[in-house]
């Protein structure tokens, strides 16, 4: 939804800029001086007026630097390129609802209020179904089973289960009250018979709750706390221990819940971050074929695009900045706007390539052009997207100081990173 109503804006933006705006500056009758070209070959010293305008001057600078330094240039960006997928192997993903508000937002303290007084809000919900009716849950060595896995789950996770109760709690309870309620009949019963008598006997209203009318499939249920996905993860690796051999061959087993559901986005997350970066890949990179027409330039355009977002995502797995519902758009959105400076710098340096300008003049030169309509709308959107620092939620503070960052990237690979490129590889222009 977001992606669509974003595009829409864009789409309006471009035609106000395209239609609305010149009528608008017809009907006040603004007045503009003609622009001046600016004459460059490789420097302003021949220029000494244009050295007035210190913008001018720091972009020129800046041009020298990349082509002066560019096999250095190179070498730092290869490095960086490491470090940053060395972070990005540590990164993970957050679905955890509670770790996205501030700690004195109101809500979260709730939540840990009642975590504090309930022993946990959160339900992980363990479905065993028996493969055969001479296993089903009217025997009591099924229901054994079932005890023996239950109390070495909660014993094996005593920090993140704070409860569990199963139909075997109900049949013990039941068994308990038909022995004048004492402590030692807390137990299964020893004959399958009396379990049948329970079940016929039994409240329907909650049997149905825990065990399936064949009783051939039961539930157990555990409290745990409102914690990240680590809890999920660390219990399906116990139950795949404790359910092999025998129980393998009898039962089978399936994990639901809330819990369950938070997993599934954290697989969703990372689904649609893969395809929201590929897909923004792909189309950018028809995009700058088409107007660099030759494949060697269109890489090397390319790049400065990927890099902000290596770069970023490289600073995220460092600083344990976890992928989220709104920092996992991160990638698309970032290149969706960098690629728009990246467009200026390459036409701007194709056209100053078949005017007869060599590599180095065509830099200092398209540094000039475009050099300031690329710093100031970095700026903009950086004080845009900064903005979101005052947003309640984690992750859109997250998601607006990550993009400010990106953007600052993208803005070093398009006058810095795809010069000393341009300087390094030399590509063909036709």
């Amino acid at each position: 939804i977001m992606g669509i109503f974003i595009g829409i804006g864009v789409m309006m933006a471009f035609c106000l800029t395209l239609f609305f705006l010149p009528a608008i500056m017809m009907m006040v009758k603004q007045v503009y001086k003609p622009c001046t070209i600016l004459k460059c070959n490789l420097g302003l010293k021949d220029y000494p007026e244009q050295r007035k305008d210190w913008l001018a001057d720091l972009l020129n600078k800046i041009s020298y630097f990349s082509i002066s330094y560019y096999k250095q240039i190179c070498i730092c960006f290869l490095i960086v390129v490491v470090v940053s997928f060395t972070g990005i192997s540590k990164m993970s993903y957050e679905t955890s609802f509670i770790n996205y508000l501030t700690d004195d937002n109101k809500i979260k303290s709730d939540i840990n209020f009642i975590e504090k007084n309930l022993c946990g809000s959160v339900p992980v919900v363990m479905l065993i179904q028996a493969k055969n009716v001479e296993n089903d849950f009217t025997h009591r060595e099924s229901l054994k089973v079932v005890e023996d896995l239950q109390q070495k789950i909660m014993k094996a996770m005593p920090g993140s289960f704070t409860a569990s109760f199963s139909v075997v709690d109900y049949i013990k309870e039941v068994n308990r009250a038909f022995n004048a309620g004492g402590v030692k009949y807390f137990s299964i019963p020893e004959n399958d018979i009396d379990i049948k008598d329970y079940y016929e006997i039994g409240s329907t209203e909650i049997l149905d709750r825990l065990i399936s009318p064949d009783r051939m499939e039961i539930k157990i249920s555990f409290n745990s706390y409102m914690r990240s996905n680590e809890t999920l993860i660390d219990m399906r690796k116990l139950i795949k221990i404790l359910t092999n051999g025998e129980f393998k061959d009898k039962y089978s087993y399936k994990l639901t819940g809330i819990s369950v559901l938070w997993s599934l986005m954290d697989k969703n997350l990372k689904y649609s971050q893969y395809k929201s970066f590929f897909s923004a890949f792909l189309i950018i990179s028809l995009i700058m074929f088409f107007i660099c027409k030759k494949k060697k330039l269109t890489i090397l355009s390319i790049i400065p695009n990927v890099f902000s977002i290596i770069a970023t995502f490289g600073i995220m797995g460092w600083f344990n900045i976890n992928l989220d519902i709104t920092t996992v758009m991160i990638a698309s959105v970032t290149m969706g706007i960098a690629v728009d400076d990246t467009i200026h710098y390459v036409v701007w340096y194709r056209r100053n390539i078949l005017s007869g300008f060599s590599v180095e003049s065509a830099i200092v030169k398209t540094g000039l052009n475009v050099g300031k309509p690329i710093l100031i709308t970095s700026l903009l959107l950086c004080m845009g997207f900064l903005v979101l620092c005052l947003a309640s939620l984690i992750p859109v503070k997250l998601f607006g100081i990550l993009t400010c960052l990106s953007i600052f990237f993208a803005f070093i690979g398009d006058l810095i990173i795809f010069p000393a490129l341009l300087m390094c590889f030399k590509p063909h222009i036709t």
